[in-house]
């Protein structure tokens, strides 16, 4: 079954599918450093002090581990699944590789969803969040 992908017969589906995830997976991007600054802004209301620039080197840095992390994890799959360098893969290897690109990120994705039902930051929150922030500074500038 997936032997049919090398012979062109499901190249522009496979555009296709490609194209569609890159409109699904497009906002991610900046909802994620949106989401950042939401922090900062409740890290500041909850210590009363600003620290937007750790908030976001930590966010750096994660992406960064997690991005070292998942390749070394890609290369150790491939290595358990049979795959060989410049080499005619078996069907098991062939498969191996099509669970890496379709099912595996699926279900990292699902869990991702699933913990972001814990982000409790909604607009409301955030409005008093904001609020409370420029009351804050108003008062400072008062004094």
């Amino acid at each position: 079954m997936w032997g049919r992908l090398s012979n062109g017969s499901f190249y522009h589906d496979f555009f296709a599918l490609n194209l569609a995830i890159g409109f699904v997976l497009g906002p991610k991007s900046p909802l994620a450093f949106s989401m950042y600054a939401d922090t900062a802004d409740y890290n500041e209301w909850c210590t009363g002090r600003r620290a937007t620039a750790m908030t976001f080197a930590a966010a750096t840095f994660s992406q960064k581990l997690g991005g070292a992390i998942a390749s070394a994890l890609i290369g150790w799959l491939l290595a358990a699944i049979g795959y060989v360098a410049n080499e005619q893969q078996s069907s098991g290897s062939q498969t191996g590789i099509v669970l890496l690109i379709s099912v595996i990120p699926g279900v990292i994705a699902l869990l991702a969803a699933f913990v972001m039902r814990y982000y409790s930051l909604d607009n409301q929150q955030l409005a008093k969040i904001q609020c409370d922030l420029q009351q804050r500074k108003a008062e400072a500038a008062s004094r």
